[in-house]
């Protein structure tokens, strides 16, 4: 990344990732190193997540696509 510029870093979410990829994803940037972004992956209770969702009156729709990653 360059000196004076603006970057977007999308970090991606927790829950509803579009990739496939059904784990949470967060993001690491090193500002004062060697300004490398990496983006990690850490596996949660995606279950009893579903089960909150549904729990609280939200679509089903929003808890089975937990399961997808899409």
């Amino acid at each position: 990344m360059e000196e004076g510029f603006r970057y977007l870093i999308n970090a991606g979410s927790v829950g509803q990732p579009r990739d496939g990829d059904m784990r949470a994803s967060f993001v690491i940037y090193d500002s004062e190193g060697s300004g490398r972004v990496e983006i990690h992956r850490v596996d949660y209770d995606i279950h009893s997540t579903a089960e909150k969702i549904k729990k609280v009156g939200l679509p089903s729709l929003l808890a089975d696509r937990l399961f997808e990653g899409r």
